[in-house]
């Protein structure tokens, strides 16, 4: 076990990404761009002659309110949801898809920044690695626990589903290991 008391991912464990390489592409190149931007908005203030400590609190208080932002998102979706599905140990045949959108409810909403890996008994969420800087951790959805899976009537979301009693919305080919298709409401 690490520090973090979650289950270790065993390196015998071949999980298997079924990312298309464009999607990759895309979103690797949009990471590289949001993470470079800010650097270079600094480096064309002080180009263009903004004092340094102006600049220096300008970069300061961004990343302030930027990393309030996500302790907050943190603090009060993410860990109240992790306390509730703990992570479980990622069993061999898993497969992964990076930069997916889960719901928790209708409104929240975490989009294009978990990576799920599906196995034969959960759904492990991984968040991006901003949330995981404020303590956000994988947690383990158990597929027996999914039910009541249909098509979701809501934008952005391929189907949605009951864990216990929470409306969950998430992405079509791992909501669709929770029941047979002949059980999938239209």
């Amino acid at each position: 076990m690490n520090g973090d008391n979650e289950p270790p991912v065993d390196d015998a464990v071949n999980v298997v990404s079924i990312d298309s390489p464009g999607r990759a592409v895309a979103f690797c190149a949009i990471t590289t761009f949001v993470t470079v931007e800010p650097v270079l908005i600094v480096i064309v203030l002080i180009m263009v002659g903004v004092p340094k400590v102006t600049v220096a609190l300008f970069a300061g208080a961004g990343l302030a309110i930027v990393a309030g932002l996500f302790w907050l998102i943190t603090l009060t979706i993410w860990k109240p949801m992790q306390r509730c599905y703990p992570a479980q140990p990622i069993r061999p045949g898993a497969v992964s898809r990076s930069w997916q959108t889960f719901g928790f409810g209708r409104f929240l909403r975490l989009s294009n920044c978990l990576m799920i890996v599906a196995d034969e008994r959960h759904l492990h969420l991984t968040p991006f690695a901003p949330l995981r800087w404020t303590g956000a951790r994988r947690m383990s959805l158990p597929l027996d626990r999914i039910t009541d899976v249909r098509k979701a009537g809501l934008p952005g979301f391929d189907m949605s589903a009951r864990l216990d009693d929470r409306l969950i919305f998430g992405p079509e080919w791992c909501l669709r290991l929770a029941a047979p298709q002949s059980e999938i409401v239209a």
